[in-house]
């Protein structure tokens, strides 16, 4: 049986013919099949005559737009990238080039910001969090001594307390102004002082 011949599309002879097929939407390379062509009639719709080329890693084979060949372009499905904006990290799920506004490298901080192709960490605004942080922390600790002394401040109030309970409240008061003295800005290098035991 003579090979088919297309010319615009359409056979010129009946016979058996590859056909090339991409996805409908995508325009992917999805694989070739043999199909049966009678004159005067062409391939099935999203399938051509002319092979795809060899993709590579990374890359993948797709229809042009105006369907007239076949092209590489970027394949980085399933690959994790972060928006240059946000830092969130969003998986690729369709191929072609990778956005502008992502990048496949990954921010090491939460502070880092998108500056001349390379993440680079906003110093001032990281410490800033590491103050505010020391902070909570701070006030979390002066609670918990605020909560621990509350019954023996009362009974010291009343003339009540006795000696061992004076001598933790002492003990507690000293912590709670140790605390206070802390200095933040040393974050995240801060030396707490030991708290009394219970």
């Amino acid at each position: 049986m003579d090979e088919v011949i297309f010319d615009n599309g359409i056979a010129t002879v009946s016979g058996w013919a590859m056909a090339y097929n991409a996805d409908p939407v995508t325009r992917e390379y999805t694989g070739s099949t043999r199909e049966y062509v009678s004159a005067g009639v062409g391939l099935p719709a999203y399938a051509w005559p002319d092979a795809p080329p060899d993709a590579s890693a990374g890359f993948v084979a797709r229809r042009t737009e105006d369907g007239s060949g076949w092209e590489l372009t970027e394949d980085y499905r399933g690959a994790k990238a972060y928006r240059k904006t946000t830092r969130d990290a969003v998986i690729i799920t369709a191929i072609g080039p990778l956005d502008d506004g992502l990048t496949l490298t990954e921010p090491e901080t939460g502070f880092d910001v998108w500056q001349d192709n390379t993440w680079v960490t906003d110093i001032v605004a990281q410490k800033a969090a590491q103050e505010q942080s020391a902070e909570a922390l701070r006030k979390s600790k002066i609670q918990e001594v605020n909560t621990t002394t509350q019954l023996w401040q009362t009974q010291l109030a009343l003339g009540m307390i006795s000696d061992a309970s004076k001598a933790k409240l002492i003990k507690w008061m000293t912590y709670a102004d140790q605390l206070q003295a802390v200095d933040v800005t040393l974050a995240p290098y801060v030396v707490w002082p030991d708290k009394p035991a219970a």
